[in-house]
């Protein structure tokens, strides 16, 4: 799902760069024309649907991971916390964090949000999969 940030308060270029390492596709500043935003809706929808990952295609990604960042990814993919991910784990936060960005670079994705996306395209994440991928795009918000 491409998210686009549209701001009239965080202008400044670290907004724009923050927004877009968070994950995503584009960052528009107020004010702008409508017809930009269309254009840019349009170019990133396109965009997605050129890298749509396919179940069999998540199954073999989802195949590079451990058993431990399969265990992060699924309670990631549950909508916990890092805290409480870390603390159900037994591994300290920053541990944790490891663990995340190994499953981001085996997964080719920039964010969290991406990763559950693949996970719920797997069958990693037992039903309710596209509510957690909304969940966790507001959480980024």
């Amino acid at each position: 799902m491409p998210i686009i940030f549209t701001s009239g308060e965080r202008v400044d270029s670290y907004d724009r760069v923050a927004g877009l390492m968070l994950g995503a596709e584009d960052y528009l500043v107020k004010p702008f024309d409508p017809d930009e935003l269309l254009a840019r809706v349009r170019r990133s929808l396109g965009r997605t649907s050129e890298r749509a990952t396919t179940e069999s295609e998540a199954a073999e990604l989802m195949d590079a991971l451990t058993r431990r960042e399969r265990e992060v990814l699924s309670l990631l993919a549950a909508g916990r916390s890092s805290k409480q991910i870390a603390r159900e784990l037994v591994i300290s936060p920053r541990t944790l964090g490891t663990h995340v960005q190994h499953i981001l670079k085996k997964l080719g994705v920039h964010s969290r949000t991406q990763a559950v996306a693949i996970a719920n395209h797997a069958g990693l994440v037992a039903g309710g999969g596209d509510a957690t991928v909304l969940r966790l795009a507001r959480r980024a918000r």
